[in-house]
């Protein structure tokens, strides 16, 4: 796998879990 690769996944995991974080505060106050 190429590091150019590697780096966009862990990326996209990066974002993924901030997204989630973010939507559990949210389900939290509402």
């Amino acid at each position: 796998m190429p590091d150019a690769l590697l780096a966009r996944y862990a990326d996209c995991i990066f974002w993924l879990a901030r997204y989630v974080e973010r939507a559990e505060n949210l389900a939290r106050i509402l």
